[in-house]
């Protein structure tokens, strides 16, 4: 006797929720044949395929779902998690958005519209809905989590430190929030309490690569040079590798860092904290590591202007300008290196604008000119140039006062910045963009530095694993870039 639609509904529905999902997708497939417009079960195939992984075959099920129930608020919040799995996050904030204006007390869609918010880098309408998240759910621990995380990137560091311990009231055993809340304090100089927290983390997970290379750093900035390099040697990271590369330099131990360099100088070829430490050491000891990255990283310093691009440059910068003044700017964001000044966040070649759009058509002729120009240079950083790449830029403005502190970015290949708006330079380089061998935690007075006085619509590229900065500057007037990394694609974002 043939098994009725009921009955076979019920046995799929059966097969979904004990995790049979091949079973689920296959009996959900044959009810839609003679059941076409069976909203339910299109959803239901969709949360088959959801949890096959199979987000883009998800997202026609739950669009037709809507299609057959266009206020089917469970169908709505399923799209909309599919096309985050998928990035797609502009749909997605909309699926959630239509979900909330038919239920609005989800706390998990909530949450998840924060997440996208927060990656599109607007954080105040991120932090209303994590607080809307635990309005309607005041136990949901990874909402306080997500929310605490939110406030410490807009600079509210006291709020953040109450929602990190309200996520760990809530779940004890949450080390992300520890390390999370460690982190805050270190940068805070709080010592003592970073330890702390990553002390928990380690009863938790014994052997937490974060927790270990940050309490690695925590010894470091104590000046306990032999008890961070333990810990450094004991988390088994890229980051651990540089970590006990400078507390070598500290400890005065050259011999084992050159013997550490050669023992690894092919697996941590792409890792430009080391081909920065190692570029700093080959200049220090005037002896060449067997690094092969990009031992004089000063020399790969190329600079272009707009001029080149525009009979009137000062038009487009103008026009770019105003574009950019759409985009949301955070203060000081703690994360970042920006010291009195603002910042936006996330990538600015996600905003479908004409002037930002120019813009990356001229970074990308920017950097094949600067290829062509390198092309014949030995080191890897030409060598191995990624075939497969995206870029990444932000815009970031400065006041009286600002700069911003050495750095280098890690995650890149090739960085660069293009100046719309610059401040006097008062025979004092004011303003000026200094790129040195010096790190964040090793330097000598005698290692070599370049310093550019920019004029508007200057382009400066060069190579990631260069530590720069900002020199202050005393003029009131604003100094306005916009930066760029390419990226590999194997890279982390």
């Amino acid at each position: 006797m043939e098994i009725n639609i009921n009955q076979k509904k019920q046995q799929a529905i059966k097969a979904l929720k004990n995790g049979k999902l091949i079973e689920a997708k296959n009996l959900f497939q044959d009810i839609l044949i003679t059941n076409p417009t069976d909203f339910e079960v299109h959803n239901a195939l969709g949360s088959a395929l959801f949890s096959l992984r199979n987000f883009t075959e998800a997202v026609p099920s739950y669009k037709k779902a809507i299609e057959l129930k266009p206020n089917f608020t469970r169908a709505h919040q399923n799209l909309g998690l599919s096309l985050q799995q998928l990035g797609e996050l502009k749909e997605a904030e909309v699926s959630y958005k239509k979900a909330l204006e038919l239920k609005p007390d989800l706390p998990d869609i909530h949450n998840n519209l924060g997440a996208i918010l927060k990656l599109k880098g607007r954080l105040y309408e991120a932090l209303a809905s994590y607080k809307k998240a635990i309005k309607f759910k005041p136990d949901f621990f990874h909402a306080h989590f997500n929310l605490a995380n939110t406030l410490q990137a807009i600079g509210r560091s006291d709020e953040a430190i109450v929602s990190f311990k309200k996520a760990i009231e809530l779940k004890p055993d949450f080390f992300e929030a520890f390390i999370n809340l460690g982190n805050l304090f270190l940068e805070q100089k709080e010592l003592d309490k970073a330890a702390i927290n990553y002390n928990k983390v380690l009863e938790l997970s014994p052997n937490n690569p974060a927790a270990l290379v940050n309490i690695a750093q925590v010894f470091f900035d104590k000046g306990q040079y032999e008890d961070a390099l333990k810990f450094f040697d004991s988390c088994k990271t890229v980051r651990g590798i540089y970590g006990a590369l400078y507390s070598l330099y500290a400890l005065n131990r050259i011999e084992d860092i050159y013997k550490r360099i050669d023992e690894r100088s092919e697996l941590d070829d792409k890792n430009l904290q080391v081909a920065a430490f190692s570029s700093f050491i080959t200049y220090k000891e005037k002896k060449a590591t067997s690094h092969k990255f990009c031992n004089n990283p000063l020399d790969f310093i190329a600079i272009s202007n707009l001029k080149s691009h525009f009979n009137k440059p000062n038009l487009f910068i103008n026009e770019l300008i105003e574009e950019l003044k759409d985009i949301d700017l955070y203060w000081q964001p703690p994360t970042r290196s920006t010291i009195r000044g603002s910042q936006s966040i996330g990538n600015l070649f996600s905003y479908p604008l004409k002037k930002i759009n120019e813009l990356k058509l001229i970074i990308e002729n920017e950097i094949d000119s600067y290829y062509l120009k390198f092309k014949d240079e030995t080191c890897s950083f030409i060598k191995k140039w990624p075939s497969k790449t995206s870029l990444k830029s932000w815009h970031v403005i400065l006041k009286q006062q600002g700069h911003q502190v050495p750095h280098l970015h890690k995650d890149a290949w090739l960085s660069g910045v293009i100046y719309l708006k610059v401040v006097p330079t008062l025979d004092k380089n004011e303003g000026a963009i200094e790129l040195t061998l010096n790190g964040q935690y090793y330097s000598d007075v005698s290692s070599p530095k370049k310093i550019h006085n920019p004029k508007v619509g200057d382009i400066i590229l060069f190579p990631s694993s260069i530590y720069h900065r900002t020199i202050p500057f005393t003029t009131n007037a604003d100094r306005f870039i916009v930066s760029f990394d390419l990226r590999p694609n194997s890279f982390a974002d």
